[in-house]
């Protein structure tokens, strides 16, 4: 395991050290150990502590020096600086360097935000104790799945979040009601599953908060009446022995066991029923053919909940603010438990920047607030909002509700990725589209066939041929009958950058790509 060591047997949050510095950084940080391993040495009566990623990779290795309700940010240190912060603590005297934020705050056991900054970027509910906690300690968390039963029910309408899930954008508890319905023993899948580096949101949520995750996959599986709960990883993901230490440490503590699974690092495997298909070891990875859904005939045919790490963790808080008695004031997902608050969204922005971040907003946020957490490194040209197959546009000026980004459509899986204004949106799409040929499984055939189609035309482009029309038109098949997400949302980033940069189509049949890009094919 790359990154930070085993963080279990760490002093938990609330320790009464006078001073007590957490490095965080995520486990796939490989400067993180020598980092957490130079502080460690030096230490003696100030505390030291590894904890998980804010989100805002830019500051890893990030430090916080916390005395007397006041933390002390440090970003991207060093093992030498990690040694500095030490004995300046020890000795209660200040470093050579100096601190990017100074936060005076209450110990509510969240994140301090700074007033500027990427951190204080968006609304962070399900990022609040990230960074701050340590993520595999079950002192430092609210278990919520010990104080539900199977009688408990979700008022707060929570939507199915990202690609993984097999609700994605309609309410969770209509699942569930099925699968209560249902004849046979009820499983949950917490979807993690998932190769697309635009995607980090879920990644962050499962090395910075690992002990609510898997408290919150058990709390879905006690509402549904599950006798099991899985977590389903790529083979090559970091947070795996993050995860299986976090297991281990609930093992007493939750009422059903929850066991972490692995599938190959293939992009189709994350498709929801797809991801069925991986933990019943078929050999062929394909999505199924709906209906039934998974609700009613899931894994090896029982009533299965298929969820992304964001909605269980959404779930999660919604319950621990309709049931305040949970947790007190400031609970796990940085609100107050009394009174109503919408769900938060997560959106991972990627690109060209110089660090990918993860932000949360409101819906009284602006989409554009993305751009505070990161450094675009060539201007911004364009965005393509919604992972691989999400929608390229030339603004950011949306709110960042499903409503409002499915009517400008774009897509709804928390990616934002910022393109430079070197970038070609022509180039983009086709790019994106040979993608979808390439990984589609087969099974359908506008996966199978669309999409080699609809390279074809894009490349004929390039050749002097453009007919729009008949883009669209097969755009609009595969949309309305694929089988897969593959088929259906592969058309996406070509429609919406025809849409937002046709001329640029007609540039390129006539021989022209304004941005370089494409010369030596035109």
């Amino acid at each position: 395991m790359t990154g930070f060591p085993s963080m279990h047997d760490k002093p938990s949050s609330e320790s009464t050290a006078e001073t007590l510095i957490r490095f965080s950084s995520g486990p796939d940080r490989g400067d993180a150990t020598d980092v957490l391993s130079a502080a460690e040495e030096v230490a003696d009566d100030v505390a030291v502590r590894a904890t998980g990623p804010t989100g805002i990779t830019a500051y890893e290795p990030l430090a916080l020096v916390s005395t007397d309700g006041e933390t002390r940010m440090y970003a991207a240190v060093d093992a030498s600086q990690a040694t500095d912060l030490v004995r300046a603590a020890e000795a209660g005297e200040s470093t050579d360097f100096e601190p990017f934020a100074v936060v005076e705050h209450e110990d509510d056991g969240t994140l301090p935000v700074p007033d500027e900054g990427p951190l204080a970027v968006g609304d962070r509910r399900l990022l609040a104790k990230c960074g701050w906690a340590n993520p595999v300690a079950p002192a430092d968390w609210t278990l919520v799945s010990e104080r539900v039963t199977a009688e408990t029910r979700l008022e707060t309408p929570i939507l199915g979040r990202g690609r993984g899930d097999a609700v994605a954008e309609t309410p969770v508890t209509e699942a569930w009601d099925t699968i209560r319905e249902t004849d046979g023993e009820p499983v949950v899948v917490v979807n993690a599953h998932d190769t697309d580096p635009r995607h980090r949101s879920d990644e962050t949520l499962l090395a910075g908060a690992t002990v609510a995750v898997l408290d919150a996959a058990v709390t879905a599986g006690v509402l549904v009446g599950a006798t099991d709960v899985l977590v389903l990883l790529d083979a090559d993901a970091p947070v795996r022995p993050r995860l299986e230490e976090a297991a281990d440490a609930l093992a007493e503590s939750l009422p059903i066991t929850p066991k972490i699974a692995v599938g190959p690092p293939e992009y189709r495997a994350g498709d929801p029923t797809a991801a069925l298909e991986v933990l019943e070891g078929n050999d062929r990875i394909e999505p199924r053919r709906q209906p039934p859904s998974p609700a009613s005939y899931g894994l090896y045919g029982r009533p299965t909940a298929v969820h992304s790490v964001r909605t269980v963790l959404q779930a999660r808080a919604a319950l621990q603010r309709e049931l305040p008695d949970l947790s007190p004031p400031g609970s796990d997902d940085g609100e107050p438990t009394d009174g109503e608050r919408a769900p938060t969204r997560l959106f991972s922005v990627t690109g060209d920047v110089d660090h990918p971040a993860v932000v949360e907003l409101s819906a009284d946020d602006s989409l554009s607030a993305v751009r505070e957490a990161v450094a675009p490194t060539d201007g911004v040209g364009m965005v393509c909002v919604g992972g691989i197959f999400g929608g390229l546009t030339d603004t950011l000026d949306y709110d960042p509700t499903a409503e409002a980004l499915t009517e400008a459509g774009l897509g709804l899986t928390g990616g934002v990725e910022i393109l430079g204004e070197s970038r070609c949106p022509v180039s983009e799409a086709g790019e994106r589209v040979q993608f979808a040929a390439e990984e589609n499984s087969g099974r359908c055939v506008p996966g199978r066939e669309g999409t080699q189609q609809l390279t074809e035309l894009l490349r004929d482009i390039y050749g002097g041929t453009f007919d729009a029309e008949k883009i669209t038109e097969l755009a609009r098949v595969m949309r309305t009958t694929a089988n897969c997400q593959i088929g259906a949302t592969a058309p996406r980033p070509v429609t919406t950058a025809l849409d937002r940069f046709g001329e640029q189509f007609t540039e390129h049949a006539n021989g022209t790509c304004r941005h370089g890009t494409c010369s030596d094919n035109l």
